[in-house]
């Protein structure tokens, strides 16, 4: 359900919730409440839950663990995505999901989804659009799927906030906010974005025509995963073509050089970039030993950038580059993961006024997975590379060269 803000979509959950855990058949029956932070789920929804469950016969509130116990062994609990250890090796008959664009997508994946599965669990996903995240990927997979009901609930269709407050609203508000918090929009871009969805979403549009980028350098950025959680990227660019990226979760960087080596053989990039952050120098040193040194390119994301006035570091200046490129002709892929990978990470102002890329630990923070494919797309903008070699023209452009260059000498027997 994505809804306005103030929609009442809490309230309505947890109701919902309290109606399914008396209704249940099973034997002990085991719901769940979960938001982003432990601290608000007490804050936002204790309080809530004490006060619809207080008319219940036999019922008792636990305010140690925020659990509610009903009659016929029947339990619902409060539990915060930052410790998603609290939720394994339970089983849930239900659950609802409050903002889970704030959430680590392996919450879902991992704990949840299987706490769901022995006995035939359903699962509530509320919020209020951000952008597209991972709340937009669910949203929209849920749109074709039809075990799933889907809501979206705009303020100037649901009747709930007073007219006079949304025009109020709409007078102090920015024209994005008020399409992404009142009216759902997902595709609103977000003030504090560094790539808006709105370029994203243009770019997307766009066709590549051969004859535009078959002249341009081929180059890969790879973006070696540094956690279990995050996932190693190759990613593949000619000119203004922006290729599907290619997503790998493999621990083993032995195994990981094979996969890049295979791309080199099948692709001929002229240029490799790979971050040489955390474990990306065993990468690099791996492909080196294969004889594939002159092609790979060791990138220092985290050191000083080239114009050190107006961007904090390199990476920064890298996606400054990405950014530029997408809003004048770049074209990008239908990948709804590269769209949330470019569209999550906010920037800010350091003390010298120079602009600062959002770092990925804070982004973990606030629930949102590392940006790996975006990261390997602005590896690309690391250096400029040459025009391919007249060789790697298509054919007819060369026989055209060729002819007339043997006109030219016919009517110039001198010339070289």
């Amino acid at each position: 359900m994505v809804c306005h803000r103030r929609a009442g979509k809490t309230v309505a959950s947890l109701n919902d919730v309290i109606d399914d855990c008396l209704r249940c058949e099973l034997q002990s029956p085991r719901f769940a409440y979960i938001a982003p932070q432990y601290r608000q789920a007490k804050e936002v929804a204790w309080d809530y839950l004490k006060r619809y469950t207080r008319a219940i016969p036999g019922m008792e509130a636990n305010e140690s663990e925020l659990r509610v116990d009903l009659p016929g062994d029947r339990r619902i609990r409060l539990h915060g995505a930052d410790n998603p250890d609290s939720l394994r090796g339970i089983y849930l008959d239900g659950a609802v999901l409050d903002e889970p664009a704030q959430m680590k997508p392996a919450t879902w994946e991992e704990v949840i989804r299987p706490a769901l599965a022995d006995r035939k669990g359903r699962a509530t996903f509320i919020g209020t659009p951000k952008g597209r995240d991972w709340f937009y990927e669910i949203f929209r997979r849920a749109e074709r799927d039809p075990e799933w009901f889907t809501l979206s609930l705009p303020a100037s269709r649901s009747g709930i906030l007073p007219q006079s407050e949304i025009d109020a609203m709409t007078r102090d508000m920015s024209a994005a906010k008020i399409a992404q918090e009142l009216e759902c929009s997902f595709e609103a871009p977000n003030s504090s974005q560094y790539i808006g969805s709105d370029v994203v979403a243009t770019a997307q549009g766009r066709i590549a025509a051969p004859d535009v980028y078959n002249h341009a350098p081929r180059v890969m950025g790879v973006d070696v995963a540094r956690h279990g959680d995050d996932e190693s990227v190759i990613l593949k660019r000619q000119g203004i073509k922006c290729d599907q990226p290619r997503r790998l979760r493999i621990p083993d960087l032995m195994q990981l050089a094979y996969h890049v080596v295979e791309e080199i053989v099948a692709w001929k990039p002229d240029a490799v970039f790979i971050d040489a952050s955390g474990m990306g120098w065993g990468l690099i040193d791996r492909l080196r030993q294969l004889g594939y040194g002159k092609l790979i390119h060791a990138i220092q994301t985290g050191e000083k950038a080239f114009d050190e006035n107006r961007f904090y570091n390199l990476r920064m200046e890298l996606w400054a580059r990405t950014l530029a490129w997408i809003v004048e002709a770049g074209c990008l892929p239908p990948d709804d993961s590269l769209v949330r990978d470019l569209t999550a990470p906010e920037y800010s102002f350091d003390n010298r006024n120079r602009l600062q890329l959002e770092k990925k630990e804070d982004m973990k923070a606030r629930g949102m997975p590392s940006p790996d494919s975006a990261d390997a797309l602005a590896l690309t903008f690391a250096a400029h590379v040459a025009d391919r070699k007249r060789l790697d023209v298509p054919a007819w452009q060369s026989k055209l060269r060729a002819l007339k260059q043997a006109k030219y000498r016919t009517r110039n027997p001198m010339a070289v």
